[in-house]
């Protein structure tokens, strides 16, 4: 699909230009996130939300300040398809960006055809709920897919793309905190130990900068080689929640090249390497990583699920399924393989009949377990 060069695009745009609006039409909950995680670009674009195509048609009606529209295809009353045909015969100069869970080349030519400005596909980790006949999304965005469709809304609004950071803020700490921090430690018995309580409380608060630099205070402290282990393990995971997966990777790395004896977190290293090279695509390398992390222990989910991550980026779809299914059946309480063993038969409706037993199966197991347990928060 076509897009607007950039070269195009003078310098001062942004001087000269008034705040744009854009229209979202999507279904409720993702439209909260998405509006929250976009709303760093206040500044240059504001967000109109739209439920269903009839509400967007009706605010394209009445606001003709609308600049450009993102839709889903998916979408009750009045599809997205629907939208996109109502948009180019009313409204012709408005570009069109369809994101959407179902991605074939056949549903890209026809978007090509219909003449929209761009087309992408929403990420494996935007974790989809379909219990009850109802959507839930979880309350975290890809960054990289927030990145990739601001840049995307820039340029169709013929802007110079802008790039914000929407974590920087959380991982910022002053010196005024970092100096409270120091008259604590120092004034603890035991200042490792103060430390450590510090830093795990900050984590769990989502004080992120200031959990960073505690753990690296110990790491400077320690002579411990297992201690070690343990507070690298911890920065990954905190910047990983950053969606910062290339730093993540490093702290791994560096946690498992000291990690001298196989236990519990020989295991968590592994399973969250493959996650990350999942996020980052690199699928064949994390597929090496998921299996590891099966062998030191098949008794858990996680490693199943980041398996079949991989094996579908690599378009192994079988593999992927099973992997899936058997995260499922070991922990049927976190949905998110459920999730994407249906994201895959959406996709791939040639292999329903294959794994129709199989997909009962798992909808009852999940099912029943959502209605008994309270589902716990897993990588």
């Amino acid at each position: 699909m076509t897009e607007k060069k950039l070269n195009s695009i003078p310098d001062d745009v942004h001087k000269n230009s008034r705040v744009r609006e854009v229209l979202f039409v999507d279904e409720e909950p993702f439209l909260l996130t998405l509006a929250a995680a976009l709303s760093i670009y206040k500044k240059y674009f504001n967000i109109r939300t739209a439920i269903d195509g009839i509400e967007a048609v009706n605010i394209l009606k009445t606001d003709p300040a609308i600049d450009l529209v993102v839709a889903d295809l998916g979408m009750p009353k009045m599809d997205g398809f629907e939208l996109i045909a109502h948009i180019r015969n009313n409204f012709p100069k408005i570009p069109v960006i369809v994101t959407t869970f179902f991605d074939t080349p056949k549903l890209k030519e026809v978007l090509s055809e219909m003449g929209i400005f761009h087309y992408m596909e929403k990420p494996l980790d935007i974790t989809l709920f379909r219990l009850r006949q109802k959507r839930i999304y979880s309350p975290s965005l890809t960054y990289v897919y927030i990145q990739e469709l601001a840049e995307k809304i820039f340029i169709g609004l013929e802007l110079k793309p802008v790039k914000l950071n929407p974590l920087q803020a959380q991982m910022k700490i002053s010196a005024g905190q970092k100096k409270e921090i120091q008259k604590q430690v120092n004034a603890a018995i035991d200042v490792k130990k103060e430390l450590f309580e510090l830093a795990s409380s900050f984590k769990a608060k989502r004080h992120f900068g200031e959990a960073i630099y505690c753990f690296r205070e110990l790491l400077e402290r320690s002579l411990d080689r297992q201690d070690d282990v343990k507070y690298l393990f911890a920065l990954g995971q905190i910047v990983e929640k950053m969606h910062d997966f290339e730093s993540a990777l490093n702290y791994y790395r560096e946690a498992a090249n000291l990690c001298s004896t196989v236990s519990d977190v020989s295991y968590w290293i592994n399973n969250n390497t493959g996650y990350c090279l999942c996020m980052l695509k690199r699928f064949a390398e994390a597929e090496d990583f998921c299996h590891t992390a099966i062998d030191l222990d098949s008794s858990r989910f996680d490693a199943f699920k980041n398996l079949g991550l991989s094996q579908q980026g690599q378009g192994k779809l079988r593999d992927a399924m099973d992997a899936y299914i058997k995260a499922i059946k070991i922990y049927p309480q976190d949905v998110r393989a459920m999730n994407l063993f249906e994201n895959i038969l959406d996709k791939h409706p040639e292999l329903k009949d294959e794994y129709a037993e199989q997909l009962e199966e798992c909808r009852n197991l999940v099912q029943n377990s959502y209605q008994y347990h309270k589902p716990e928060k897993h990588h």
